[in-house]
């Protein structure tokens, strides 16, 4: 029978020691994630702060991936827009953004206003 080293025992370990540390949830601010978390940050004082984009950097996301979360900063209301797999929705109001996209570009609003504007011979 082969003798195990302190050597052997001391890598055996520590492998070990490692294989089951990388299965624990990650936390900032806190030694003790919830464990229905993956990554929890913890404070009192300070926010969590998204990626801040503008309507054409976030059309410039070759394959979002589902869940993908980011602040619109130029919309026609600023928020928060989550990916769905298919397209990126406003979280409060469930818009999409597509018609966001269509209702404001760089905080102006796009929409067409038709006005009856009369000739100088009067007709419209």
């Amino acid at each position: 029978m082969t003798k195990i080293s302190k050597f052997q025992l001391i890598y055996v370990s520590l492998l070990l020691t490692i294989s089951f540390s990388s299965f624990a949830q990650v936390g900032i601010g806190t030694d003790k994630p919830d464990v229905s978390a993956e990554l929890e940050i913890y404070s009192t004082t300070k926010g969590f702060l998204l990626p801040r984009m503008t309507l054409v950097q976030i059309s410039e996301i070759l394959t979002p991936a589902e869940g993908l979360m980011v602040y619109c900063s130029n919309c026609n209301i600023k928020g928060l827009f989550v990916y769905n797999g298919i397209e990126f929705i406003d979280s409060v109001n469930g818009e999409s953004m597509n018609d966001a996209i269509g209702k404001s570009m760089n905080g102006v609003d796009t929409t067409t206003e038709v006005k009856d504007v009369p000739s100088p011979t009067g007709k419209t």
